[in-house]
């Protein structure tokens, strides 16, 4: 991911504010306001400019002292924009802060009055709060772990008595607790006022966003809202309750490939991003998002909660392929998501990732909203995506099954603000709906597109849609494994009936790798095996299942192996053979199967508890075929072990879920 050069850790913050700044709505945000001023009026900074219609007590306030350059809106008075003009000799607008810190109706109107509670979102659906909602739990973000994101840390030095301060208003609006999230080895330095929970984040991204943080420790339902805050802007609230005045300037990074060097500066919110880079940009072409390079947008404004400008050259964000193999992908069905180690981390780690991204793609609300999915937004998942490369996005299938969820709700309140990618945003939407979680199995056999049923429609078109299909060494996987295993003596004829049973039945039929339930090479040995019975198996050579342990290793190492599976299968295997039980002969077979057919990432289980569950189940079956089928050679022994394995990953995946599901509750009620 080329970033660009990052900060030192002893980078010093200039001060910069641009000559222009504007309000403007969130991506995806809907605002009807209301004018407080005209055009080509001088406000002070903080001074009252825009009011929402549904909720004229929620102000948009003044990032500077200016003059009022142009306010463009929409029909139905939708905001696109409010663009203002500094001024040098501007004044600071003053608030009335009286029994604000110990009365919470206070407290609401002067936050909603002084523009701060635009800056909660509250989840699930990521919108800000209604004027009257009580959320579960606040979560206030001391930490942030996105790329080249500054450190909260700096922008809090010296502002303890501050944060301390708003960490206690805060106590006020929540019904539940209020989290401060913190990064490891740093711990900030609060008085007793501020009753809060603290949690240490990972220093890895995704650890360090609030999605995550809510998944884990708060989970947001329907009937449950949880909102998230920056640490920095509850440092606001805290010097706006002592003073009566907003602070002027936000900490902010402007870093990526296109920038000679990078920049740590404390600007007004709304400011102009071009200014922001000017003058520090290499020559030749160059996009300014919003935001990191994961999760960034193009924008000229910097938005209400951003903290990071991204300068980069165009197309530094994308993944080079081969002309060859870019045509070939053009030409096939949506990319498969493969379950393997560098996707269960880029989620954070504790999410079911396989079965909740299934869930996504199938478009299974009930499921996606059991797993996790209401406490998470798109930025959550934008490392998901530059892992995966998937198409359409997860990001994008996140946010479509959260409209679709919020259109469902019965609304019982009017609309006060408007919503994101175009759906409606109610502030009551009724009770959590409480379905099961859908099958595994179900999901597996799903294509990505959610229309998985139309790949039984023809052998043919299956065959067809297979061969068009992105290249992947798992065809190569699948030649080397009946290389290797397959029944000796078969003629050209029976080898290709076995080998086209198996791929089609195995992996075309579920629309290809990376959908499909079962390994392709275990359902042709198997068919071979059971079809022609007369045909000897082959003995495999010690050195083999020597050569089986290196591969084994580099295969869990890089993560395209599931680790798991393979510790569960050697603890058991390892400790039958200690007792006694007579596996020794049959070593190489288990060696070669476990790697080549077990070990698959897409037919193993996808589940940390599946995963071992997984490859115990095999070494329960192999011990139990060792001793009850005395007449089977080695291969086959271990074959029939593997199919009876992937037949029950899926189960094994559900029951994992299932106890996921249980402990969840037991934490969270």
């Amino acid at each position: 991911m080329p970033t660009g050069p990052s900060l030192n850790d002893d980078h010093a913050a200039e001060t910069l504010l641009t000559e222009e700044a504007a309000l403007v709505p969130a991506a995806g945000e809907e605002l009807r306001v209301v004018p407080l001023v005209e055009v080509d009026a001088l406000v002070a900074q903080g001074e009252p400019l825009l009011s929402l219609r549904a909720a004229p007590d929620i102000r948009l306030v003044a990032p500077m002292a200016a003059r009022v350059a142009a306010i463009e809106l929409n029909p139905g008075r939708r905001l696109i924009q409010m663009l203002l003009f500094r001024e040098d000799s501007g004044d600071r607008h003053t608030f009335t802060v009286a029994d604000a810190e110990g009365d919470a109706t206070a407290l609401r109107a002067l936050m909603q009055a002084a523009g701060l509670w635009r800056l909660f979102r509250s989840r699930p659906f990521g919108h800000m709060p209604a004027p009257a909602d009580l959320p579960a739990a606040i979560f206030v973000m001391a930490t942030d772990s996105r790329p080249d994101a500054p450190d909260p840390m700096t922008a809090l030095s010296g502002r303890e008595d501050a944060l301390s301060r708003g960490l206690a208003a805060l106590n006020l609006l929540a019904e539940g607790a209020v989290f401060l999230c913190e990064a490891s080895g740093v711990a900030l330095n609060l008085d007793n006022s501020a009753r809060v929970r603290r949690i240490t984040c990972g220093s890895l991204h995704p650890q360090g966003l609030a999605g995550i943080q809510i998944h884990h420790h708060a989970p947001a339902e329907i009937d449950a809202r949880v909102w998230d805050i920056h640490a920095e802007d509850v440092a606001d609230l805290g010097d706006l309750l002592a003073s009566g005045l907003l602070p002027e300037t936000r900490l902010v990074t402007v870093t990526g490939s296109a920038m000679r060097a990078p920049r740590l500066l404390r600007c007004q919110p709304g400011a102009d991003l071009r200014g922001l880079c000017h003058g520090h940009v290499q020559p030749g072409p160059y996009q300014v998002l919003a935001g990191s390079v994961l999760d960034g947008r193009p924008a000229h404004w910097l938005g209400h909660r951003d903290r990071q400008a991204s300068i980069v050259t165009p197309g530094s964000g994308k993944r080079r392929r081969h002309w060859f193999s870019a045509a070939l992908t053009r030409a096939a069905r949506p990319l498969p998501i493969i379950p393997t180690a560098a996707l269960a981390q880029s989620f954070g780690g504790d999410i079911p990732a396989a079965a909740l991204m299934r869930a996504l793609s199938s478009g299974d609300q009930e499921a996606a909203a059991r797993l996790g999915a209401l406490s998470l937004l798109e930025e959550d998942l934008a490392l998901v995506d530059y892992v995966t490369s998937s198409e359409p996005s997860l990001a994008a299938q996140l946010r479509g099954l959260l409209n679709a969820i919020e259109k469902r709700r019965p609304r019982h309140e009017p609309r006060i603000v408007g919503s994101r990618n175009g759906s409606p945003s109610p502030f009551d939407l009724g009770d959590a709906a409480g379905a099961d979680v859908a099958l595994v199995w179900r999901a597996r056999c799903r294509r990505c597109s959610g229309a998985g049923a139309d790949h039984f429609r023809s052998v043919a078109s299956d065959l067809h849609a297979g061969a068009r299909s992105q290249p992947s060494f798992a065809g190569a996987l699948t030649a080397l494994a009946v290389a290797m295993l397959a029944p000796e003596d078969l003629s050209i004829v029976q080898l290709v009936l076995g080998i086209s049973f198996g791929s089609v039945m195995a992996e075309l039929v579920f629309g290809g790798w990376g959908r499909n339930v079962l390994n392709p090479a275990t359902v042709t040995l198997a068919f071979l095996g059971f079809g022609f019975v007369t045909a000897p198996w082959p003995e495999l050579p010690l050195p083999l299942a020597w050569a089986a342990i290196p591969a084994a290793l580099l295969g869990a190492f890089f993560g395209v192996m599931p680790a798991r599976v393979i510790a569960g299968a050697v603890i058991v295997i390892g400790g039958a053979h200690l007792v006694g039980v007579p596996v020794e002969p049959a070593l190489p077979a288990i060696a070669v199967v476990l790697v080549l057919l077990v070990a698959d990432p897409v037919a193993s289980a996808s589940t940390k508890l599946g995963g071992w569950l997984n490859g115990a189940f095999f070494g329960a079956l192999i011990i139990l075929f060792t001793l009850g089928w005395q007449t089977a050679a080695s291969v086959q022994l271990a074959v029939s072990a593997a199919l009876l394995t992937s037949l029950a990953a899926p189960l094994l995946d559900e029951a994992a879920i299932a106890l996921w599901l249980a402990q969840r509750r037991r934490r969270h009620g």
